[in-house]
């Protein structure tokens, strides 16, 4: 005889499924196609909203921020050399001391120090 016959009628298929799909965890599944009814719903009027959150950015951040103040304070100086050199050279009237107009040697001067304070926050932070 086959398993089924010898089965009590409270243990065939039928009743284990009505049984069980009355259970939690089949209520989950009854209720599935309504959930994703109601999400494509939610994605179709664009009220879902997705956040991503990096891990390791914290520490990234401040160095890419230093990073950018050293390459600002590096083009100044250089913008400050380069407009210096270009009145040294083009200026021939107003007051000139040892040989250069006094706008270039302020912008030299201005220029050399910003270089300078760059250079001594690279080597006090120890990286080169």
């Amino acid at each position: 005889m086959s398993a089924l016959l010898i089965a009590e009628p409270e243990q065939s298929t039928g009743r284990f499924l009505e049984r069980h799909l009355k259970s939690d965890g089949f209520a989950v599944l009854r209720e599935a196609p309504y959930q994703w009814h109601d999400f494509l719903e939610q994605v179709r009027d664009g009220q879902i909203e997705v956040g991503f959150v990096h891990k390791g950015l914290d520490e990234f951040f401040p160095r890419i921020e230093q990073g950018f103040n050293r390459l600002v304070i590096a083009l100044v100086a250089a913008g400050g050399l380069i407009g210096s050199s270009l009145i040294g050279v083009f200026a021939t009237g107003g007051p000139h001391v040892f040989g250069l107009h006094v706008i270039a040697l302020v912008g030299f001067i201005l220029s050399g120090v910003l270089g300078v304070w760059l250079l001594w926050g690279v080597v006090r932070s120890g990286r080169l």
